[in-house]
């Protein structure tokens, strides 16, 4: 298979797609759905563990500002994950 395709013209309601094409088409999306989902929850592990060090070591971007709600956000995860 080519890295890259030609794109094929769309069938109308007329026409019948072949079973090929079908697969094909239901794979791309299976395939793109995935990367959605386990890209978007490594984002989301990433942004948690940077926050948490960010608390941890009491970082901030200028000192004695603080730009990001801590508590609100800690009260939100708290109740997001019962704990």
């Amino acid at each position: 298979m080519p890295a890259t395709s030609t794109p094929h013209p769309r069938p109308t309601s007329r026409q019948q797609t072949s079973w090929e094409e079908r697969r094909h088409d239901a794979a791309l999306l299976a395939r793109s759905a995935l990367f959605h989902i386990l890209g978007g929850t490594a984002l989301l592990g990433l942004i948690g563990f940077l926050y948490a060090l960010k608390r941890t070591l009491g970082l901030d971007l200028v000192p004695g500002l603080d730009l990001l709600p801590d508590l609100e956000i800690e009260d939100a995860l708290a109740m997001l994950f019962g704990g």
